[in-house]
C-alpha cells in the first residue's frame, strides 16, 4: 500500500510539472449570435494572453507561481488564464499532500488571491 501511494504521488508530481508548464488559456467572454452563445476559445487564446502580458494587463505565469507557492502548500496540477467580467484571472488547481484538491483564483494583474475553493 505504501509503495502504491509513493507511485501515485510520483505520478501526480510528474503531471503537475507537465501541466504547469503547459497552461491553458481561456477567455470566458461570449459572443451572442443567432440565439446561441459562441465561446471564443480558439487558437488565438495564447496570442491574446501573451499580448496581455506584454501590455502589462497580466503577470507572467512564473511570477504567479512564485506567489502561489509562497502562500499555498501543495503541487500545482493545472493552470488556466480566464477573462471574467473584464478582469484577467489565473485559476490554479493545487493538489495538497493529503490528496485534497484546492482551486485558487488569482487576480492576474495584481497577483492577489481573489478566492479559494476546497474540494
Amino acid at each position: 500500500m505504501k509503495r502504491a501511494r509513493t507511485i501515485f504521488t510520483g505520478l501526480c508530481l510528474a503531471a503537475a510539472v507537465l501541466l504547469s508548464s503547459l497552461p491553458s488559456w481561456a477567455d470566458s467572454d461570449c459572443k451572442h449570435r443567432g440565439g446561441a452563445h459562441k465561446h471564443r476559445h480558439d487558437d488565438h487564446d495564447h496570442d491574446r494572453a501573451l499580448n496581455a502580458v506584454r501590455r502589462g494587463e497580466v503577470m507572467p505565469l512564473e511570477q504567479v507561481m512564485a506567489i502561489v507557492s509562497a502562500n499555498f502548500k501543495g503541487d500545482v496540477v493545472h493552470t488556466r488564464l480566464e477573462r471574467e467580467n473584464g478582469i484577467w484571472v489565473y485559476e490554479l488547481k493545487i493538489l495538497a499532500r493529503n490528496g485534497r484538491m484546492r482551486e485558487v483564483y488569482i487576480n492576474a494583474k495584481s497577483g492577489k488571491p481573489m478566492n479559494v475553493e476546497d474540494d
